[in-house]
């Protein structure tokens, strides 16, 4: 389907929103692994009301295709106040892997349902899986490049709880899971197969570059986070 301005706006607001409110709840021990955090400090209320006014912004725009469309909005954002605020001493975050499930599922749902309120598809599960199986990945990733901050903060991620070495080999693992996925939903994503196992060989170069170069932490951003950038490039270049 041809991509939907309103919702990719929509979608970018509340991405922007979400983390940048997570941002100010977790500076304290962000600020262990990146120290020119500390500099928000004073900036606080600023940051949660820029948050708020992107997903008021984000939610207006998505009701504009539909208001169904509110609905799948609103995922993040529950799902980004258990994991980030404390609630009678209690948060997701401080789960083990409460992160990467929260995160994983959060992206998977949204990016796989938004779609879905203008257009009904049966590529909708396939999304949901491999997204959330790529978020997990990426998400354990961070927490290796994270684990001196986390385990200083006690928070118990893979990493901190299984060290590097079985970590590496999950991560591996994960990604390895997504070739039986491509192939049961060869007929469903047929047109764009190649570029789908084309992701999973650069999952593959990541993971092993990274656990290898543990210390490049900017390209983390560039590598990891921004992949999606160049697979949707490709995507209209087919």
């Amino acid at each position: 389907m041809s991509p939907n301005f309103y919702l990719v706006a929509s979608f970018c607001l509340v991405t922007f929103s979400v983390y940048s409110l997570n941002i100010v709840t977790d500076l304290e021990e962000d600020a262990i692994n990146k120290p020119n955090y500390k500099k928000l400090e004073n900036k606080k209320m600023l940051i949660v009301a820029i948050s708020i006014i992107s997903y008021i912004m984000a939610l207006l725009i998505g009701a504009i295709v539909s208001l169904k469309s509110i609905i799948v909005l609103l995922i993040p954002f529950l799902a980004g106040i258990f994991y980030s605020v404390k609630i009678r001493g209690f948060r997701l975050k401080n789960l083990f892997i409460g992160k990467n499930l929260t995160v994983s599922i959060s992206w998977a749902l949204e990016s796989a349902f938004l779609p879905y309120v203008v257009k009904v598809s049966e590529v909708v599960i396939f999304l949901c899986l491999f997204i959330f199986i790529k978020g997990m990945i990426n998400t354990i990733l961070f927490d290796m490049r994270d684990v001196k901050g986390d385990a200083k903060a006690g928070i118990e991620t893979i990493p901190v709880k299984l060290g590097r070495k079985k970590t590496f080999f999950l991560l591996l693992f994960l990604n390895t899971i997504l070739i039986p996925l491509i192939i049961i939903s060869g007929n469903i994503v047929q047109n764009y197969i190649h570029l789908l196992y084309l992701v999973v060989l650069y999952g593959y170069i990541y993971i092993i570059y990274f656990y290898m170069r543990p210390n490049h932490k900017l390209l983390y951003s560039i590598v990891v986070d921004d992949e999606w950038v160049l697979w949707m490039l490709l995507i209209r270049a087919l």
